[in-house]
């Protein structure tokens, strides 16, 4: 996967994302993505040519446990042949329940 396709399989579950931090308007929203390339590396095929292939951090930030965001995302990714592991946690003080995984792209 490119990170043009990434970008767009992120823009296409109906919720507002960000990449590398969210804007001011979309943390006051109910559910929200954030992602961020945070393990980059070359990556040599035959002879000189290489690529580069990033690892980025998808996170999902909600109110509730299960968000619809979190479904069309997982489905989204089933339907491109990946299964990456999901974790989640709670921030008890903020409320907020955060959903992540880590996805290795082409740029």
């Amino acid at each position: 996967m490119t990170k043009t396709e990434l970008s767009e399989l992120l823009h296409n579950c109906d919720v507002a994302v960000n990449e590398w931090e969210s804007s001011d308007e979309n943390k006051k929203k109910s559910e929200r993505i954030v992602y961020w390339p945070y393990i980059e590396e070359d990556v040599m095929a035959s002879g000189d040519d290489y690529e580069e292939r990033h690892t980025y951090q998808i996170s999902i930030f909600s109110h509730g446990p299960n968000p619809l965001c979190f479904s069309k995302l997982k489905l989204a990714l089933r339907n491109e042949g990946l299964h990456p592991r999901f974790y989640r946690e709670y921030n008890r003080e903020e409320g907020i329940y955060h959903i992540y995984c880590a996805l290795e792209v082409i740029v």
